[in-house]
């Protein structure tokens, strides 16, 4: 065993990789291709998208992004890229995210801007 094995941390895993790819693929063709891939990895049927439209390949992006990414706040930039007008929050539900993108930046960065 390497001596720092335990001292790594990943940046991204092969998981997000694969929902990147699905992401940005340019056709509905590639995007069932890369998702398929990462749900075989998961024990899925392979084929499991098949059947599948546009839009349900990219609600099915969506899910499995939450799911590889759950607690680490990622889903915000996920759905920020994406410009969606609501995020689903477990306690709240669906919450309107309609300007919410843009973080205020502190008055200390903004005082002297000219």
């Amino acid at each position: 065993l390497h001596p720092y094995r335990g001292l790594i941390q990943s940046l991204i895993r092969l998981g997000e990789l694969h929902l990147i790819a699905a992401e940005s693929a340019p056709d509905l063709d590639s995007k069932k291709q890369w998702l398929n891939q990462l749900l075989t990895y998961r024990g899925y049927n392979e084929g499991e998208t098949n059947g599948y439209t546009e839009s349900k390949v990219e609600e099915r992006i969506e899910i499995e992004f939450i799911r590889e990414t759950y607690g680490e706040g990622q889903y915000f930039f996920f759905a920020k890229r994406k410009n969606l007008s609501g995020i689903y929050n477990q306690y709240y539900g669906n919450v309107n995210m309609s300007g919410k993108y843009r973080i205020p930046l502190p008055e200390s960065e903004t005082n002297f801007r000219d």
